[in-house]
């Protein structure tokens, strides 16, 4: 069960963040107010989430659990090794494997948005702000509202149409967890995305190639598919 979150309360964590909610009744405080305050903190603001996938084991078909971590701005992401027991303890080592990532690729953040999944403890929260250095690095979206956390949302369903959907994972969790590496690997480095001018995320800034020999590299067994030109 989910938490009810009075409008008051909305508005009381919209101003703390420097948002000015909209005045008057009956308008949904989190509309613009919401999209004003994302769209002012693209660059310092990565969002989570949990994704599941069945894996069949001796006991039947389970549940893994993975967790995603994606930066507004760059949209690069860090997908977690798979686990079937997504406790306490596994839950704040990914985030400081996710933020350890982050660094090493140039991206710093102050706020992390998460949804009111009770697997987000206490203790994951106090791990953020101290990493963060400050009180408010956690944002919580609203009961029921997967639009408050839209990018991450938006990612998974690429992950799962173009990927997890397509496969059954086995026994252990190897494979799981290499689909899960390979898929951010394609994201974040081969993958065109239509915000940054249909380029790769690591050539953003670059001009595309537009000499060579088109090639294509298969991957995950040829449901991925990159195209490259060869310009040796």
């Amino acid at each position: 069960m989910g938490e009810i979150v009075s409008a008051n309360s909305i508005k009381r964590i919209l101003r703390e963040h420097g948002v000015e909610p909209p005045k008057g009744k009956g308008k949904r405080v989190s509309n613009g107010s919401w999209k004003k305050f994302i769209a002012a903190h693209m660059d310092c603001t990565v969002a989570v989430d949990f994704f599941t996938s069945p894996v069949l084991t001796w006991r039947g078909i389970v549940d893994a659990y993975s967790l995603v971590f994606i930066h507004h701005g760059s949209r690069r992401v860090w997908i977690s090794l798979p686990t079937l027991s997504p406790d306490e303890d596994w839950v704040c080592r990914q985030f400081l494997g996710a933020i350890w990532w982050f660094e090493d690729q140039g991206i710093t953040f102050r706020y992390l948005i998460r949804d009111r999944d009770r697997k987000f403890s206490a203790k994951f929260d106090e791990i953020i702000k101290d990493q963060l250095g400050h009180k408010r690095a956690v944002i919580k979206t609203s009961v029921r509202a997967p639009d408050m956390n839209a990018f991450v949302e938006s990612f998974l369903s690429h992950a799962k149409s173009e990927c997890h959907n397509n496969y059954w994972y086995f026994r252990s969790l190897d494979q799981l967890g290499r689909a899960n590496s390979t898929y951010m690997t394609f994201h974040n480095e081969q993958r065109p995305h239509q915000s940054k001018s249909n380029n790769v995320l690591s050539l953003s800034n670059h001009p595309p190639v537009t000499t060579g020999n088109v090639k294509c590299q298969k991957l995950l067994g040829g449901l991925l598919q990159h195209y490259y030109r060869d310009v040796a």
